[in-house]
């Protein structure tokens, strides 16, 4: 699959101009029947500003559905623009899917790479919830530790390992699923019974992310 509908939508989540409050751009076309107050109202400026902007006389009347240059004073933040960038670029992938007659599923399979970019960006701008950031620790039947994680980055690869006085002491290291989540069993440290209980912790490989569990006693 063709990299290009990555590095527009991509590229467009970081370096994206700000948007206008509501949906409003740097430049907002009139809806039908929108009244020069009405559009103002819409995008957070004053009607007076918004004349003074697009050259109006006081009583003039923009011709309907007239492309407006929107002030500084009405952008909105990039976090706004960044979750529309982000669902234009969903929009680009499902029409190129469906044009090849296939799912949006089947066709991100053929660029696993952009599937997880979509995915990583979405969680970070709040549109995918992985759930709140947690780290469970449990004893199996069986006498292993069980890790339940939750609220990581989804598709990567994190340390796992115990919190020792001065640093993380990496036990193994996982790949998070496509939620952000992380289920793994592992056996017990060699001479763990010995130092008391355990605080286990699973942290990302950028170690941006450190999850510490409650301390565990070994049954």
């Amino acid at each position: 699959m063709p990299r290009t509908i990555a590095a527009i939508g991509l590229a467009a989540l970081v370096a994206a101009p700000a948007a206008a409050q509501d949906g409003c751009g740097a430049e907002e076309a009139l809806r039908p029947d929108e009244t020069l107050s009405e559009i103002a109202t819409r995008c957070g400026v004053s009607e007076e500003t918004l004349r003074e902007a697009n050259g109006l006389a006081p009583a003039e009347v923009p011709t309907p559905q007239a492309l407006m240059e929107i002030p500084e004073a009405g952008i909105g933040s990039r976090f706004e623009n960044a979750r529309r960038a982000l669902a234009d670029t969903a929009r680009e992938v499902e029409d190129a899917a469906n044009a090849a007659g296939r799912s949006a599923a089947d066709y991100l399979s053929d660029d696993p790479d952009l599937g997880r970019d979509l995915r990583g960006f979405a969680q970070r701008l709040g549109i995918v919830d992985s759930g709140p950031a947690d780290l469970v620790v449990e004893t199996t039947a069986a006498g292993q530790l069980r890790l339940l994680a939750s609220g990581l980055p989804p598709e990567a690869p994190v340390n796992v390992g115990l919190r020792r006085e001065g640093g993380l002491d990496v036990l193994d290291v996982a790949t998070t699923d496509a939620s952000g989540r992380l289920d793994k069993v592992m056996d017990w440290p060699q001479g763990a019974a010995a130092s008391g209980p355990l605080t286990l912790v699973v942290e990302t490989a950028d170690e941006r992310i450190r999850l510490s569990s409650e301390p565990v006693a070994r049954p």
